[in-house]
């Protein structure tokens, strides 16, 4: 089948119409070492050896999934972007989607500087540079709107969004791409992302009309077990997505087990079932192409061959005929069987031996044990060590090694049954079914490395993966997650893992597609990281459970102090402080004992303590910009209820100016919301709807229901003030659409200042009774009960209860009491 077929069926666009069948996936499957991932190699360099006289512009992009980034959707996504690059530099749909997506994903980081900055997209793009073809996508848009190309720095983000939908909205961008609009509009997760290939397809189909110089793209993925093979089909059910609306692109697929898209249940897990989308991936096919193929053994004579070609001596096989007839007879044609007894007849050569029929034969195990048991002792060790790994660098070998001589470890990794894939940061490994032998081996003869030795290698090798953690985000992922698969296996979990988990969660930079499921403390750790998320994406109560649930069960110290501290943050989202508080004060000692005694200070202010409040907060000093960003915004609260609005704006601006300048996206809608809270009560009150628009802008980017429920009771109070009738019951039901019960108490002090502007003092005196019902519920914010109190008469203020709170000064409640006459 030529490539050019997938353009077009019939004449109608297969991209376009996404109802026609997909004949754009070839599938070769067997059982592990058979070789199929070197026919995926032979086939990329014969599809890129291209014919004489073929005009074809082809690209080819391999992905292997048994790297643990592959697994990443957005990663692999971002990959075929960068692959597709040397076609042409332009790809509207999908690079101007990807900068709406990306702010809102990834705030605080710019998209250029990752695209340009990762080596992995770097190499694929092949001189291309991602970065620069992105911000030549969208120059038309950011030229028209924001005056001038700032590239896409995080700072324009926000911007560049809005502008983006606008344009939509007019009908004057890609209107006739119809998923475009509605993609933009999606929310910023991995299911909208899966649909993103759709706008790759299009893009390349604009390429495609070229006749003979069209382009044709062909994408190996390679180890497809790693998909397949997970007890959940949701990875798989995005993958599929992604190959069924790129019609015209071939998928090549190897692994180990044949693709069931064409037979499987309608009501499965998948989304494209059945033999009407995959016609030639049914198992009845045997003749249409592309289709699946079952990849078997090497026949004796292909064995004989590829033995007679491996080791040449004086112009013919170093192997003689008798012992290449015993190692076909053992190995029954399994590639990595022949691989491994040419290096084991290597090393009797080497030794002084000459290698007779009676050193060969028996089965897998039989050959991995003479492989051991003929190498030197460091090489055995060595071996042994890469077994445990499922990627390994001559830098991490050594670390569980340091007395190993260089030149011994140099020797080692040229040995040809090791993988080597130069392009990737930990370039080399070992096949899965070798690791599974050697530890088969080790269980079995019970002289090998026993748990004791195994767990020592890993700790070795945990710390040296800790002390190459840098800043760059995708490199700090990949080995975070290697070390993940290490402490799956041995148990072992150290500091800086938890410590760099809770930095990913913190930033928002985590995609769960990363992370396989894993057992030990290293699966606890991964189920704290998916329940944190749960909590980001609008499940608090859910969250608090799982992450309970954790907090009882695990036996890792630093894991359950981090599942105690997000469980925290969900109660807190449930406005259950006086539980979040209990947490708190249980990770006093541990190590978030700094995050911990934070939020026990902002529990003081919450309680109506202000002064030990102010203090603590004004004594935490230190950390990161986003860190004094969150001092600043306590400080600030402090001040404003006690109504110090002056000194409370400086102190925003601040957090404002850092936030800002740092690129930190959530912190600055919060900064912008805590003003337009401040100024919403003073003669600036001009300024809220500004200040409003501006906060907004950027929840687009970083959704945040609390800071929109806020910023609703911040305008409601500026329109009152100023003379206007809001819409008194938006904040309420905001509030309580997205189970924000604090702001159902702001909701309360909304219709408070209503009633007082109006004079009508039972409507104010049940806003009061309804505030102290609320607060007293939640054990916090109880000092709006004085606060609102102060515009009651006094014959009605007798009626609310008293409410101690310990204030800044004597005149806090009088400066409130002025706030109507003002």
């Amino acid at each position: 089948m030529e490539l050019r077929e997938l353009r077009q069926s019939g004449g109608a666009s297969s991209v376009q119409d996404r109802g026609l069948p997909r004949r754009n996936v070839l599938c070769y499957f067997g059982v592990g070492g058979i070789g199929k991932s070197t026919l995926s190699q032979e086939l990329e360099r014969r599809f890129l050896s291209d014919p004489a006289g073929s005009q074809a512009r082809r690209v080819a992009i391999r992905i292997d999934l048994a790297e643990s980034a592959s697994l990443d959707l957005e990663q692999l996504l971002l990959r075929l972007r960068a692959g597709l690059g040397g076609l042409g530099s332009h790809w509207s749909a999908f690079d101007i989607a990807l900068s709406c997506y990306w702010p809102r994903a990834h705030p605080g980081e710019a998209l250029d500087e990752f695209l340009d900055s990762s080596r992995t997209l770097q190499r694929l793009s092949k001189g291309f540079k991602t970065g620069d073809q992105v911000r030549e996508s969208i120059a038309f848009v950011t030229s028209a709107e924001l005056g001038g190309l700032p590239g896409l720095a995080q700072r324009a983000g926000a911007h560049l969004y809005r502008a983006i939908k606008r344009r939509v909205a007019e009908g004057r961008l890609l209107a006739d791409c119809d998923l475009f609009e509605e993609l933009i509009e999606a929310d910023a997760d991995v299911d909208t992302l899966s649909f993103f290939s759709y706008l790759l397809a299009w893009d390349l189909e604009r390429l495609s009309t070229r006749g003979d110089d069209a382009p044709e793209v062909v994408v190996f993925l390679d180890t497809f077990e790693q998909v397949t093979a997970s007890p959940s089909r949701e990875l798989e059910k995005l993958l599929q997505r992604v190959i069924f609306l790129m019609p015209n692109v071939l998928f090549v697929i190897t692994g180990r087990n044949r693709l069931d898209w064409a037979e499987a249940d309608p009501a499965g897990e998948l989304d494209f079932v059945g033999a009407s989308r995959w016609p030639h991936l049914h198992f009845s096919n045997r003749t249409d192409e592309p289709r699946q193929h079952l990849v078997g053994y090497l026949s004796d004579p292909d064995a004989d061959s590829y033995l007679s070609e491996a080791l040449v001596a004086h112009g013919g096989p170093a192997i003689d005929q008798e012992v290449r007839r015993r190692i076909i007879e053992g190995g029954g044609g399994l590639p990595l069987y022949l691989d491994l007894s040419v290096s084991y007849f290597v090393d009797l050569v080497a030794s002084g031996r000459t290698p007779t029929s009676a050193d060969f034969g028996g089965p897998f195990s039989a050959v991995v044990s003479r492989t051991i048991r003929d190498m030197s002792e460091s090489e055995q060790e060595l071996l042994r060590i890469a077994g445990t790994l499922p990627e390994f660098d001559a830098d991490l070998l050594s670390a569980a090694t340091p007395q190993l001589a260089g030149g011994r470890l140099k020797a080692f990794l040229r040995r040809p049954f090791l993988i080597h894939e130069p392009e990737h940061e930990l370039p080399f490994s070992l096949h899965g079914s070798l690791r599974a032998a050697l530890r088969q081996l080790d269980d079995e003869r019970g002289h090998g490395w026993s748990e004791a030795d195994r767990r020592r290698v890993a700790a070795a090798i945990l710390e040296r993966l800790g002390e190459r953690i840098s800043g760059d985000r995708s490199s700090s992922l990949r080995l975070l997650v290697v070390s993940l698969e290490i402490s799956s296996e041995s148990g072992i979990t150290l500091d800086w893992q938890v410590n760099l988990v809770q930095m990913m969660l913190a930033s928002g930079e985590w995609s769960t597609l990363s992370l396989p499921a894993m057992q030990s403390s290293a699966g606890e750790l991964v189920r704290v990281i998916r329940a944190a998320l749960l909590r980001r994406t609008g499940e608090p109560a859910r969250s608090a459970a799982v992450l309970a649930e954790i907090a009882a069960t695990t036996r890792s110290g630093p894991i359950t102090a981090l599942a105690r501290l997000h469980q925290a943050h969900a109660l807190r989202n449930l406005g259950e402080y006086s539980a979040a508080e209990a947490l708190f004060q249980i990770l006093q000692s541990s190590p978030f004992s700094r995050e911990a005694s934070y939020w026990s200070c902002d529990w003081k202010y919450l309680q109506g303590d202000f002064p030990s409040a102010l203090e603590e907060v004004s004594n935490w000093v230190g950390g990161s910009a986003a860190e004094e960003a969150e001092r600043l915004r306590l400080v600030g609260h402090i001040l404003r209820v006690n109504a110090r609005f002056t000194e409370a704006a400086t102190v925003y601006e601040s957090s404002l100016m850092i936030a800002s300048t740092e690129g930190l996206i959530a912190a600055e809608a919060k900064a912008l919301t805590n003003l337009a809270q401040t100024f919403c009560w003073t003669s600036r009150r001009p300024e809220v709807g500004e200040l409003v628009a501006r906060a907004e802008s950027l929840l687009e980017l970083v959704p945040n229901s609390t800071e929109l429920v806020k910023l609703l009771s911040a305008g409601s109070i500026a329109t009152l003030l100023s003379g206007g009738e809001p819409d008194l019951f938006s904040t309420r039901r905001l509030a309580v659409e997205v189970g924000y019960r604090g702001g159902e108490t702001l909701a309360d002090v909304v219709e408070a200042l209503s009633g007082a502007l109006a004079g009508d003092w039972p409507a104010l005196l049940a806003a009061v009774m309804a505030i102290d019902e609320r607060t007293r519920s939640l054990g916090g914010n109880r000092f709006w009960v004085p606060i609102v109190s102060t515009w009651l008469p006094t014959r009605e203020a007798r009626f609310v209860p008293e409410v101690p709170s310990t204030w800044l000064d004597p005149g806090a409640l009088t400066r409130w009491a002025g706030v109507l006459q003002r």
